[in-house]
């Protein structure tokens, strides 16, 4: 096994997802490659996995949180006050004092 050096001690977390990886640099997180390229710039508060299966990411900025693919597209721009962990496709999102489901595209599920 060869291991390599994607990326110096500059960050204060990394967490990897296969090809991809967020990283944490004064404050503000980035999504970033393999080869350590910004996918997406440091600008959001916080991004954590919402599925490894649909290649989803939760991203917070300003206080609220919307979804990025593993591609680092925003899916929706952070609007809504709290978004869970994805479990069977959906996942928990509230709007303020309003809760409902949503998929891994942000549609909201009756």
């Amino acid at each position: 096994y060869k291991s390599k050096l994607i990326a110096d001690f500059e960050f204060q977390d990394i967490e990897v997802f296969g090809d991809i990886f967020y990283a944490k640099k004064n404050k503000k997180y980035a999504l970033l490659n393999e080869q350590g390229k910004e996918l997406i710039p440091f600008k959001y508060d916080k991004i954590s996995l919402g599925s490894i299966k649909n290649r989803v990411l939760i991203i917070k900025q300003y206080g609220k949180y919307g979804l990025m693919s593993f591609e680092g597209t925003e899916i929706v721009k952070p609007k809504y006050t709290y978004i869970s962990n994805f479990s069977e496709g959906k996942a928990t999102a509230k709007l303020y004092k309003t809760e409902f489901e949503i998929d891994y595209k942000g549609n909201k599920i009756n």
